[in-house]
């Protein structure tokens, strides 16, 4: 997960109150205004490991970070539930019948 929050925007500590100015205001200010309309208008802040990231939204690739948290968060809750958990293992490619 950390690799891939990598690449992301990650909003200094001091904003964490005010992330939507964050995102905004100071964001927007790293980018031309043609940058930013293009590349950056579908920007969201997300907690992601208990930290802010700004992550772009608009393309399937670009949402990687948030659909894997979304998807670790959601085996955590089940985890720390007492749920029985079911890890499948790889099927052998002889076992298919092709």
């Amino acid at each position: 997960m950390r690799t891939l929050l990598e690449k992301e925007h990650e909003a200094p500590k001091e904003y964490y109150n005010r992330l939507e100015e964050y995102k905004e205001k100071v964001h927007r200010n790293l980018f031309t205004h043609k940058e930013y309309t293009d590349n950056h208008f579908y920007d969201e802040v997300h907690d992601i490991l208990g930290e802010y990231y700004v992550l772009p939204m608009r393309f399937p690739p670009e949402r990687i970070p948030y659909e894997f948290n979304r998807h670790y968060l959601s085996i955590k809750k089940l985890f720390d539930s007492g749920e029985p958990l079911y890890i499948s293992t790889e099927m052998p490619f002889e076992d298919l019948g092709f």
